[in-house]
């Protein structure tokens, strides 16, 4: 049975996540990064098979985003970054990859800690050609 968080619960999460917010917002030097990428390739074998089949041409599309923040203390990333696969000839290899990632690290006096989580969506034809 999968339960709610109750009303204070939330709070204090929430408090949590302020009182980080407000720290890299007091003195942080922030950046933002935008990039894309453009990619068009020719493969006469993307089924790696020896019948015969059509050849195709392969385009990329890859925006990409990072934004981060940092103070003396505390350094907090986030990224992301879409692949859009696009195979004229066969258009069923069609696909759309991504990849997430963030991380908050603090820096103590004698330690450091630090979170990260990323979140990847891969196709597995893309990324072996």
């Amino acid at each position: 049975m999968r339960s709610t968080p109750s009303g204070g619960t939330v709070l204090l999460r929430a408090a949590f996540a302020l009182m980080a917010v407000a720290e890299i917002a007091r003195a942080a030097e922030m950046s933002l990064r935008i990039s894309m990428r453009l990619g068009e390739g020719y493969n006469n074998n993307v089924r790696l098979v020896s019948d015969s089949h059509p050849s195709v041409t392969i385009t990329t599309i890859a925006p990409a985003i990072e934004i981060k923040a940092r103070t003396e203390t505390v350094t907090a990333v986030a990224k992301a970054q879409a692949s859009i696969n696009r195979y004229r000839g066969d258009s069923d290899l069609n696909a759309t990859d991504l990849a997430i990632e963030a991380s908050m690290t603090k820096l103590y006096e004698r330690n450091e800690i630090g979170v990260r989580t990323e979140y990847v969506r891969d196709s597995t034809l893309a990324s072996e050609l």
